[in-house]
């Protein structure tokens, strides 16, 4: 699949230089690499919106008072990152983070992002990925102040898609505290308030998955495609999964939601 995917970029930078002589084939290549860039896009947006969120709660910290910052120190505490984070990995077909509680499987025909490629989302450029390394959690949290990308996926119509981000909670003080319903709705109010694009949000829902509770919603936009974002608490991140994706495919996407595996 990866390979086909570099085919088909080489062939439609190729057509694209050839003054509009293309064929047929050539034509439906080049529109199908215009539509992965697209996608490029469209997940950089979803991740864009996560950093937003991220960069709006330590906006109104300084808002908290001394007292209320007092009051929740032991939740902070309790916030504090228990175990090393780690990224996940795909074996024998099945997705799994053990730090995380995050395991499902991975159909043949979805298109999982290398690093170079989760890179090319970010505008991340490093020297790591130049000797063809793995991006760490740690060099992650550098570059985005405390987000870890683990993962990122295309399901089989090379469309929609899923990203999968740890949020460090140490780095928003008092609001580690909050309860995941209570994130959920702070990260709706921010998505509502977007002028780039617009924004009809469910209200906060959980729902359990994989025998854990998430806090989440959905939404519609009015680019044409809807989102389903879920997160959780674990081990001082919060787990954000964003699934998006066109209106006739949400049961695709909620199948997947459905897949998660239960880890103790």
């Amino acid at each position: 699949m990866k390979k086909r995917l570099l085919f088909l970029a080489a062939v439609a930078t190729l057509s694209l230089g050839l003054c509009g002589c293309e064929s047929r084939e050539e034509k439906e290549q080049r529109e199908k690499y215009e539509q992965y860039q697209e996608n490029l896009e469209q997940i950089q947006e979803s991740m864009d919106n996560m950093e937003e969120n991220h960069e709006y709660l330590e906006s109104i910290l300084g808002n908290t008072t001394e007292s209320s910052s007092d009051e929740s120190d032991e939740a902070v505490d309790g916030s504090v990152n228990t175990v090393p984070a780690e990224r996940g990995q795909v074996v024998d077909g099945v997705f799994t983070n053990e730090v995380f509680k995050l395991s499902f499987p991975v159909e043949d025909s979805w298109y999982v992002c290398n690093d170079q490629e989760i890179a090319q989302i970010l505008g991340i450029t490093s020297t790591s990925l130049e000797n063809n390394e793995d991006l760490t959690p740690e060099m992650f949290e550098e570059i985005t102040s405390g987000t870890i990308y683990d993962v990122i996926f295309y399901f089989d119509d090379m469309q929609s898609n899923v990203n999968i981000g740890y949020i460090n909670m140490e780095n928003i003080g008092p609001y580690a505290s909050l309860p995941d319903t209570d994130y959920a709705e702070l990260t709706k109010n921010q998505l509502e308030s977007m002028s780039a694009t617009q924004y009809t949000i469910s209200d906060i829902m959980t729902e359990t998955y994989g025998g854990k509770e998430w806090a989440g919603f959905e939404a519609s936009t009015d680019k044409g495609f809807d989102q389903k974002m879920v997160m959780r608490k674990e081990n001082g991140y919060m787990i954000v999964i964003t699934a998006t994706y066109f209106p006739e495919d949400a049961d695709m996407a909620q199948a997947f939601f459905d897949s998660f595996i239960e880890i103790q």
